[in-house]
Parts: C-alpha cells; structure tokens; sequence
C-alpha cells in the first residue's frame, strides 16, 4: 500500500466542497491510533494541492475557483492552480500554503465557531476536542444548540472540517447521522477505513452493527495481514465501507508546532477558569488607550507600514499585567477581517440604497 489513496481521498473533499455539499469528518479510534496526526496530514496534504502563497505580502488562503472536473478527480497529474492574491491582488503567487496551527486549529466550543465565522472560504479546520461540544449526553446545552445551529447554516462557506472524537457512538445523532459527509475509523495507528452514510431511509445510516460484525475483535497484538484481511472483506461487503489507506507519520517539526499550539490552546483555557476571560480583552485594550496611548504611538512609529499589526496588537494591546498576551496575533487578524468585512458590506448596502433612492445607514 502507498499514500496514494489518502492523496485521492483530499481530491474526494474537494469535490464535494465544489459541489457545494457539506465537507465534514469524524474521526474515531482508540487514544493514541493517531487521530491528530490523521487530521493534521489531511490539512496539509490539502494545502500542498489547494493552498496559495502571495510572495510579496505572505497572506496564504486556499484556492477558491473550480479547481476539479471529472476527468482530473481520479487523475494524480499535480494541478496547476494559481489565483491573484486576495488581500493585495499581486499575480505573484507561489501554490501551495503550510499549516498555520493558530489559524486552522479549533480547541473548544467558542474558538470552532469564531474560526467557522472568520476563516476565509474553503479552509480546513481540526476541531481537536470535538468531545467538547459533539457529545449526544450535551444534546441539550446551550453551546451545543449554538453550534449545530452554526454547523448546518456553513455550508455555503465550503470548509472542510476535521472533528476527533474516541467513539464514534459517542457523537450525537444529528452530527452523526444528518451533517457527516465521512466517517475515518482509525484501525491501527498508521491504518484507517473510510465509511460514507447510507442516504436511504435507513436509522442508521454508517450500518453500525454489520461494521463490529465485518470487522470483528482484535488488539494491539493482532498481525497487520490479519486486519488488511478483515478490511478487504469490510470494503467488499459493507454498503457504507469505501475504501481504507495508510497515514503517513506527521514530520517532527510539524508536530512540535502542533503541541505547542495546543498548549498554548490548553494554558488560555486554564487562564479563563483562573479569571482571565473573554469579557476582560476589552477591559485590556481599554486601559491600554487611555493609559498607554503614548506608549502604543512609539512602538507603531519604529514600524515600516507606520500602523498597528496583529503582532502588536497580540503583544501590546492585549498584555495581561501577570500572564503576558492573551490573544494570538491570528485572532487579531481575523477579528480584524471579521469587522473590516462589516464596514465594506455596510458601504456596499448604502450605495445600493443611494442608487434606489432610499436611506443610508446611520454612523
């Protein structure tokens, strides 16, 4: 077995994104089969296809015109896809982007759903925790309503998003059964099998009991031609079973950023349990415009572009007195695109009222 079908199965998402279909993926298995690193290859194998590069002011996103037809779905041929930068329209652009962890990583409930906001349009997204808001006993908690409301009203974004969760049964039935486009079932560490859903008028639409049955017991001692044996077997008899492929291993520094964006992830949620929340950032850049204002004027004036960016933002205006910045520069920016794209709709909404003759909006 190569690599190659796993190459193939990132063609899949992007042809179902095309098809402007839901893009989304649980990921189960036991701890430590490899569900990070499955999520993690699979976002950058799909960056090397899809991703794009401004060479002149690094701004990275993934391509967003039709990318695949039906003669180059199957085709291992690299595509050739270049697109003018979004953020400075420079032709100079190199395909291919790499995993920004900060950007694509989503840890709990609040920051999936800002990225699901703010990522721009065909991004991936790793929920890594998806037991923090995708578990069937929290059906009925608020910030579980909240996402599912979110979750079934994304599509038109076309994101792709990678959920990891222990059990697959664990997942609740509207995630499991109505908004999964594929199922990955993690065999052994480096193994998996890729299920698709029955659309029939079937309760269970992954066929649950005849995949245990198929696939049958086995551990850690189990021999690896044994198993290939029982997924053969699973793909040729199994209705919903597609096909199984190898995981390569994540490279070492790829990983090493990952844990730390992760910890990073873990420590700013301690920080909010310890009383550093959401609601004290504007309390920070409050004090920091009224107290430091000066301060903030200098450190902008040794910069090239004479203007706050995200670096300084992140390290200036949201420095916590004893626990340092609070905010990723990542968050800023998005933020920052988030509200920039409310002032170009509400400009674009007062022309089209002066054109009608009607009221613009007031400021």
């Amino acid at each position: 077995m190569s690599y190659d079908k796993l190459r193939r199965f990132i063609m899949y998402l992007r042809w179902t994104q095309e098809q402007d279909l839901d893009c989304t993926i649980i990921t189960s298995g036991f701890k430590g089969l490899g569900k990070s690193t499955f999520g993690i290859v699979s976002t950058q194998e799909y960056l090397d296809t899809f991703g794009q590069t401004c060479q002149d002011c690094k701004h990275e996103w993934v391509y967003t015109k039709k990318a695949l037809n039906k003669s180059n779905l199957n085709e291992n041929k690299k595509l050739i896809l270049k697109q003018p930068c979004l953020k400075c329209n420079s032709s100079n652009v190199k395909q291919g982007s790499k995993i920004n962890f900060e950007k694509h990583l989503g840890w709990d409930n609040e920051d999936v759903q800002e990225k699901i906001r703010t990522i721009e349009p065909y991004s991936p997204i790793i929920p890594d925790e998806a037991v923090r808001f995708m578990m069937g006993e929290d059906w009925n908690k608020t910030e579980s309503k909240d996402m599912k409301k979110l979750w079934a009203q994304m599509r038109t974004k076309h994101l792709i998003i990678f959920s990891n969760i222990p059990a697959f049964k664990w997942v609740d039935g509207k995630y499991r059964n109505i908004m999964t486009t594929f199922w990955i079932r993690l065999v052994v560490r480096g193994l998996a099998v890729m299920m698709i859903p029955d659309m029939g008028e079937n309760d269970d639409p992954w066929g649950l009991d005849n995949f245990t049955k198929l696939l049958g017991n086995y551990n850690y001692f189990t021999p690896r031609e044994v198993l290939l044996q029982r997924l053969d077997r699973l793909v040729n008899k199994h209705p919903s079973a597609f096909d199984y492929f190898l995981i390569p291993k994540v490279p070492d520094n790829v990983y090493a950023k990952y844990l730390e964006a992760r910890d990073a992830h873990a420590f700013n949620k301690q920080n909010e349990d310890e009383g550093v929340g959401k609601k004290d950032y504007g309390k920070l850049a409050c004090y920091v415009l009224m107290k430091r204002w000066s301060d903030l004027v200098n450190k902008v004036d040794k910069l090239k572009h004479k203007k706050p960016n995200a670096e300084l933002i992140s390290q200036f205006v949201f420095n916590h007195p004893t626990r340092g910045s609070v905010i990723g520069k990542q968050s800023v920016y998005n933020w920052a695109s988030e509200v920039e794209d409310l002032f170009i709709k509400k400009k674009e909404l007062e022309l089209e009222n002066k054109r009608e003759g009607g009221l613009s909006l007031p400021h």
